[in-house]
């Protein structure tokens, strides 16, 4: 989620439009199926072309190689989070620097099992956007908006405001945000969850590794995903030294329960007989954290 602006975020709609995709590619057999009613017209004319999609894929892939594989084991990984916390009891939901994201609609029927409630925190901009859109996908009660800025306003009154339950068992989703964002709104959001969150509570979150923002050192798909993110105006600005996620999160209040590399997605989503179906960019992480206190 880049800094307060008056404009939607493209890479979010860029995003989603990987998303849908994945769900229509059965070698990544992406599980956002709702993800191209919220894109625009031409896009999803584009989705509909077996062909269309291999070009466009391939023009992902000159432009930031690797992360379209990223993107996929991000959504199954996310995904796998909030349909187990949700059946382990769970009651709220929350979903930073939302995009366009769908899982409110797609666990709708899960949600109204547990009773749970679902928020949704990004930029007015982007959130007005996604709620025009998201009129497609029909009603959804469970949900709620949270119009915000991380940079400049605290998650705490954020959610207060909008009648987050900080006694409540909670399982936070921070996806495509640590990228874009402070050092200091990074440690208020983690701070957070590990410090003022629910017993139970957990955090799952992806993160770019530091050598990624603060030098040179090379990685696969790194020099050319740098310069297209900066090129739309949403640099990449925080990362995490991947040796030192355990300490990371415990300076935090927070312990890892699963910390996926760029070798662990592709062996867990991209291994098949013969070889490997993509590769996944070498600059990612993915973490599962809890509470220290649980």
């Amino acid at each position: 989620m880049p800094a307060m602006s008056d404009r939607f975020s493209r890479t979010a709609l860029l995003a989603a439009f990987a998303r849908a995709a994945h769900a229509r590619d059965p070698a990544f057999r992406g599980p956002d199926v709702l993800a191209e009613r919220l894109l625009d017209g031409w896009m999803r004319v584009v989705l509909k072309s077996r062909l269309v999609r291999g070009a466009v894929r391939r023009i992902y892939e000159r432009r930031m190689p690797g992360t379209f594989e990223f993107l996929a084991a991000r959504s199954h990984f996310f995904d796998e989070v909030v349909r187990e916390q949700l059946a382990a009891g769970a009651r709220q939901v929350v979903i930073l620097g939302a995009g366009f994201d769908t899982r409110a609609h797609r666990f709708a029927e899960l949600a109204a099992r547990q009773g749970a409630t679902f928020f949704e925190v990004d930029t007015p901009a982007t959130q007005a956007e996604k709620r025009r859109r998201a009129a497609r996908l029909g009603p959804a009660p469970h949900l709620r908006y949270l119009a915000v800025d991380l940079n400049r306003t605290s998650l705490a009154d954020a959610l207060r405001a909008g009648g987050f339950d900080p006694a409540a068992r909670t399982v936070f989703l921070w996806e495509g945000v640590t990228f874009y964002i402070s050092a200091p709104a990074v440690d208020a959001v983690l701070r957070f969850v590990g410090e003022g969150a629910g017993p139970g509570s957990v955090i799952v979150f992806d993160f770019l590794f530091e050598r990624a923002v603060t030098d040179s050192a090379p990685a696969y798909g790194l020099a050319e995903g740098r310069a297209f993110v900066a090129s739309r105006g949403e640099p990449f600005t925080f990362g995490i030294d991947e040796a030192r996620v355990d300490a990371f999160l415990a300076e935090r209040g927070l312990r890892a329960l699963a910390c996926l590399l760029p070798e662990d997605m592709q062996r867990r989503w991209f291994a098949r007989p013969g070889g490997h179906q993509g590769r996944v960019a070498g600059f990612y992480g993915m973490v599962l954290a809890g509470r220290a206190a649980d």
